[in-house]
């Protein structure tokens, strides 16, 4: 199987961030910032040695990943995480894309590419879809959208 792939954008007024690296940074930062308050603060990114991590409760890993990798493809500007474990991914494999894309109109996209959940793996197909699609799509939809809506309109 490929793994689970999402992708949600808005349509910005104007760009958010420079082509820059430094953009690319700002928009992954901003991501785990907005994470945080929409959980308020039950889920907590950690910056570690190789990564970060989300933790719940101040003890369990959902989510490990890898250093941001940052572009600027075209007028593209891309922070990308790889998904190297935790609770919630069954195998280390996937990531989590924050991006900014040039075009008539530029987009804000949040995107999870060939992810694995570990809550849709396990038991027989109805528990398993049911576990993912009750608890963990909504949450990361409804964090993705907020994400996407605050950050449209945030002040340069």
């Amino acid at each position: 199987a490929d793994g689970l792939e999402t992708v949600e954008h808005v349509e910005l007024p104007r760009p958010l961030v420079p082509v820059t690296r430094a953009g690319a940074e700002d928009l992954g930062r901003w991501y785990w910032e907005e994470l945080e308050r929409s959980t308020r603060g039950l889920v907590r990114a950690r910056a570690e040695a190789a990564g970060l991590r989300l933790v719940l409760g101040g003890s369990l890993t959902l989510l490990r990943f890898g250093e941001p990798q940052l572009f600027v493809e075209g007028g593209d500007v891309v922070c990308r995480y790889p998904i190297l474990g935790g609770f919630l991914a069954s195998r280390p494999e996937g990531a989590l894309t924050v991006a900014q894309r040039d075009g008539s109109a530029p987009q804000l996209e949040v995107a999870v590419t060939g992810y694995h959940p570990r809550l849709a793996g396990r038991g027989s197909r109805f528990h398993r879809g049911l576990l993912y699609t009750a608890l963990q799509a909504p949450l990361h939809r409804a964090i993705s959208r907020r994400f996407l809506t605050r950050t449209a309109v945030r002040p340069r």
